[in-house]
């Protein structure tokens, strides 16, 4: 009888698990869905709020987090906004504590400090711009096969190259092995990390543009 009731509880911990597991998967899956198909920067406000409330419940899970961080960042940049932007790094401070070595939040970290330099060069930049590449870079040393943070390091330095007018040549070549990685990269799940590629392309078109 003991054994009948330790093997029933032991069904009851695997079903709560899988249970909750399929409800994270779901609701992330909706949250996928959902961004693919936002047309406005209202329904992707919409995305963000969504994503914030799965991570809210889902508080060991880092990627509503970073997806809530990604989609505010873009808006920022949209809508010129730095309410926007001050809302992403609430989200990062919580990515750090959980995932404190993953090369995709620190490459994100490195986006919003690239998209301030952007809004106002002029203030932003001095202090932001050696701390965005220092930023970056740790990202690509933690994977150098991350496609993004690489992307994200070229487009940062082709910019600065732009800026003082000199060789963007380091750049441009920094940008077509992202493109490799971009075509390489296995993702590690449903739900990791797979934007950018278009990025690089648009970078790259502007290096043969400037040859």
């Amino acid at each position: 009888m003991k054994s009948l009731i330790f093997t029933f509880a032991l069904f009851f911990i695997f079903a709560q698990h899988l249970l909750a597991d399929n409800g994270y998967e779901q609701a992330m899956k909706k949250g996928m869905d959902d961004l693919q198909n936002a047309g406005s920067p209202e329904a992707m406000n919409q995305v963000a709020n969504y994503f914030e409330r799965i991570a809210s419940v889902e508080t060991v899970q880092w990627l509503p987090n970073y997806y809530a961080a990604y989609i505010r960042i873009n808006l920022g940049f949209m809508e010129q906004s730095d309410e926007q932007l001050d809302q992403v790094q609430t989200h990062l401070d919580q990515m750090m504590n959980k995932q404190k070595d993953e090369s995709e939040v620190m490459a994100l970290q490195g986006y919003l400090h690239m998209i301030r330099i952007s809004l106002d060069p002029a203030n932003h930049g001095p202090q932001l711009a050696p701390k965005t590449l220092e930023t970056l870079s740790k990202a690509v040393q933690m994977n150098p096969e991350n496609p993004r943070a690489l992307m994200l390091l070229a487009q940062m330095q082709y910019g600065t190259a732009q800026f003082f007018k000199s060789d963007t040549g380091e750049a441009c070549q920094m940008v077509a092995k992202s493109l490799t990685l971009f075509e390489q990269e296995k993702v590690a799940s449903t739900f990791s990390p797979a934007w950018g590629k278009e990025i690089a392309q648009s970078i790259q078109q502007e290096c043969k543009e400037g040859e």
